[in-house]
């Protein structure tokens, strides 16, 4: 393949110009080929790992400088957060995601700090879809009322993101405003006008069979309501989801929902969870 030193002095200009390309060109070919591989096999290595996804719960140990504060009896439950398990390789967007969760409950503590109790639940665990909401109670002196707030996140393990609202739900088929009515529908409580502002986007957690939109106390509701959380099946969805969204494995060509085509035939094989 390399020519003799005779022959290639003997070699016409463009006759070694060719050549010379010609090596350039195999050389490119051997690298994008390795590349591309090196590139296939840590995509797989990563799901592969993430498929070994848990959430644990980690216990703060938290100490009051006193017992009571200004006379009043402190109420504290145990505290904890929540913390996203992956062995082997480093995640620097899950070890993000680690850290709100942590802050999210270490920022809600003060000495002032009267009564306190949280909870959670896991949606999925995938390596393709994680979904987590939290529930916090905080009461702080001398505030005559205490605080219930509700968050969820909502992310792509393997491919580092974060789904909002737009890259589950089709603005194009006016996803938001008719969403916002079938929530309206669904819940006892009424709404401040501000949830009918386009601004206004509704968080929301992904669950197996269903999606809960979620509004803390006085985010969008009267206090009497607390936190408010409105459950709505897929099937009432299917038309909203986007194709190209995390759910979009759920709909079938004519956008209608097939029972048989649920969660676990359709999302939990394509994603390869547990």
């Amino acid at each position: 393949m390399i020519p003799k030193r005779s022959r290639w002095k003997r070699w016409s200009l463009p006759t070694k110009v060719g050549y010379v390309s010609s090596i350039f060109g195999i050389l490119g070919f051997i690298i994008g080929v390795f590349s591309s591989t090196i590139i296939g096999l840590e995509e797989y290595f990563a799901k592969v790992t993430l498929n070994s996804l848990s959430i644990q719960k980690a216990q703060y140990d938290y100490t009051f400088t006193t017992e009571k504060y200004n006379g009043f009896e402190r109420d504290i439950q145990k505290i904890f957060y929540l913390k996203i398990k992956y062995p082997f390789f480093k995640n620097d967007f899950l070890e993000y995601i680690n850290n709100e969760l942590k802050n999210n409950v270490l920022n809600s503590l003060d000495e002032n700090l009267i009564m306190y109790n949280s909870d959670y639940e896991i949606g999925i665990v995938s390596s393709h879809l994680l979904s987590i909401k939290m529930t916090q109670y905080t009461f702080y002196y001398p505030a005559l009322n205490g605080n219930n707030s509700v968050w969820a996140i909502n992310i792509d393990p393997l491919h580092h993101r974060d789904f909002d609202f737009f890259d589950v739900f089709d603005a194009k088929r006016n996803a938001l405003e008719e969403i916002k009515e079938i929530i309206k529908n669904k819940s006892e409580c009424g709404f401040f006008d501000n949830f009918n502002k386009a601004s206004f986007i509704p968080r929301f957690f992904i669950k197996n069979n269903s999606i809960e939109f979620i509004f803390s106390e006085y985010e969008v509701t009267p206090g009497m309501c607390g936190n408010v959380i409105v459950k709505i099946e897929y099937d009432e969805l299917i038309n909203y989801f986007r194709y190209d969204g995390p759910l979009g494995v759920l709909i079938s060509a004519s956008r209608s929902w097939n029972a048989d085509y649920h969660w676990y035939k359709a999302i939990s094989k394509t994603m390869n969870s547990k």
